[in-house]
C-alpha cells in the first residue's frame, strides 16, 4: 500500500508557497523487531521549523532538501513488533510528516488513550507549552514581586 509523505522541495523565500514543498507516494513502511508502525493523527506546526527550512546557522540542524519534513506528531500503534506497545495504543514520538511511521518504541512516549485533549501534547502539554511556561518560570525567578 502506498501513503503520502511531505518533502522540502527548495528553500523558501519569503513566505513559503506550494511550490517549496513536495507530496510524494512511497510504500508503507513495515516494523521491524523492537519498532511501532504508526499511523498519523495530528501534526505539530511549530515556530522553530520555519527557521529550519532555511540553510542557516542555528541551534538546530535545517532540514534537508528531498526528505520528509520531521517533528512532533500523535500518532496510534498500527502494529508493534517490541514488548513496550501494541496495537491501539496512542503515542508522542518525532516523526515525519507522512501518513505511517515505523520507528523504534524506545522513541515513542504513550499517552493516555481516552483524553480527549490528546492533541494538546503537541500544544500547551507540549514544546510549546513548556517554552512558555519556563518562560514565564525564568521571568517570575528574576523578577520576583513584578507582574
Amino acid at each position: 500500500m502506498l501513503q503520502k509523505q511531505i518533502e522540502l522541495a527548495r528553500r523558501p523565500h519569503g513566505i513559503p508557497v506550494m511550490e517549496d514543498f513536495r507530496i510524494k507516494k512511497t510504500e508503507i513502511p513495515e516494523a521491524k523487531d523492537g519498532e511501532a508502525l504508526v499511523k498519523t493523527l495530528y501534526v505539530s506546526v511549530d515556530p522553530y521549523m520555519r527557521r529550519r527550512m532555511q540553510d542557516t546557522k542555528s541551534y538546530v540542524e535545517p532540514f534537508p532538501l528531498d526528505e520528509v519534513i520531521t517533528g512532533g506528531v500523535i500518532g496510534e500503534v498500527a502494529s508493534a513488533k517490541g514488548d513496550k506497545l501494541q496495537q491501539g495504543d496512542i503515542v508522542l514520538g518525532y516523526l515525519g510528516r507522512q501518513e505511517y511511521s515505523a520507528v523504534k518504541e524506545t522513541h515513542l512516549r504513550k499517552i493516555i488513550r481516552h483524553l480527549p485533549l490528546s492533541p494538546h501534547f503537541l500544544g500547551i502539554l507540549g514544546m510549546t507549552g513548556l517554552t512558555a511556561y519556563f518562560g514565564c518560570l525564568i521571568s517570575a525567578v528574576r523578577n520576583p514581586g513584578k507582574r
